[in-house]
């Protein structure tokens, strides 16, 4: 059976598409860096049924069979990262608190001027 129907490819399965671009090189407990395509934030992206999905959630989706709701966080605190034992549920709550424990949270020089503690 062709993979053309009507003149286009038809894609490759979600799951065969996604280790195409998984490096799992490091071992089952080391990072599994994504090779294709990163947003501007360094998360992996890929397209899934035309819309574009963070790898990591993707990596959620085929070792849950459900997407992360709210979020998919990262225990390794690598963006790129898409080893499913890696990665976690959590709430948006949880997931600010997550980035301003590893000290990611990103304030602008705005604020901190705003917020310094007065001295003297």
């Amino acid at each position: 059976m062709s993979s053309r129907t009507r003149g286009l490819v038809k894609p490759a399965p979600l799951p065969e598409r996604f280790e195409s671009g998984v490096d799992r090189s490091g071992g089952p407990d080391a990072c599994h860096p994504w090779t294709g395509k990163l947003d501007t934030s360094g998360y992996g992206v890929l397209d899934v049924e035309k819309k574009m999905q963070r790898a990591h959630r993707v990596s959620f989706f085929l070792a849950h069979g459900r997407w992360p709701k709210p979020c998919c966080l990262h225990r390794c605190d690598t963006s790129a990262c898409v080893n499913e034992s890696h990665l976690f549920e959590g709430t948006q709550l949880e997931n600010i608190a997550d980035r301003h424990a590893k000290g990611r949270t990103v304030m602008s020089e705005q604020f901190r001027r705003n917020h310094a503690k007065r001295t003297g």
